[in-house]
């Protein structure tokens, strides 16, 4: 979570200098948001390939073969991932509802949206499977398909950018 600080700064009495039109200009152009994706080992695919369409537009992806190394402790880990991410985009298909790693994932982030009352879990549908109870009233992507993989990537965008917008 960024904490932003309206800060002014006096040069003289006719002078008055709002260093928040410098912080827009940084916060537009040099913070990448940071997603974590949530999937199941079934769904290894389409997580490479979705997570390397977010970096391709500027987006920081936590995907778990790439940030493990030899020996780490996994729970350690995935907790500091969570933690550090602006959102969860959660694969949703049938492996994933029955695996735990997904719901021990998907339970530190909803506590984390609940905590924080804003939006952190993103959820995507693979396949027909039907979403959980706690996600059913939450909208949902639509990635059933190969060919919607750039809507896709566009409702994350467009999700980071209001929230943007909203902490500015």
């Amino acid at each position: 979570m960024r904490f932003l600080q309206r800060v002014s700064v006096r040069i003289d009495p006719e002078v008055r200098w709002d260093i928040d039109y410098v912080a827009i200009a940084a916060l537009a152009g040099k913070i990448t948001p940071q997603v974590f994706l949530s999937h199941n080992w079934e769904d290894k695919d389409t997580a490479r390939l979705l997570a390397s369409r977010l970096s391709r537009h500027g987006i920081g992806v936590w995907l778990d073969e790439a940030e493990t190394k030899l020996g780490d402790s996994l729970i350690e880990k995935i907790r500091a991932g969570l933690d550090q991410v602006d959102y969860v985009v959660a694969l949703f298909s049938r492996s994933s509802l029955a695996s735990t790693w997904v719901a021990k994932e998907l339970d530190v982030a909803m506590n984390q949206e609940i905590e924080n009352r804003r939006v952190k879990v993103l959820p995507i549908r693979l396949d027909d499977s039907d979403l959980p109870g706690f996600l059913k009233g939450k909208f949902y992507a639509d990635l059933r398909s190969p060919d919607k993989l750039d809507s896709v990537v566009a409702m994350i965008e467009a999700r980071y950018k209001a929230q943007l917008r909203r902490e500015l």
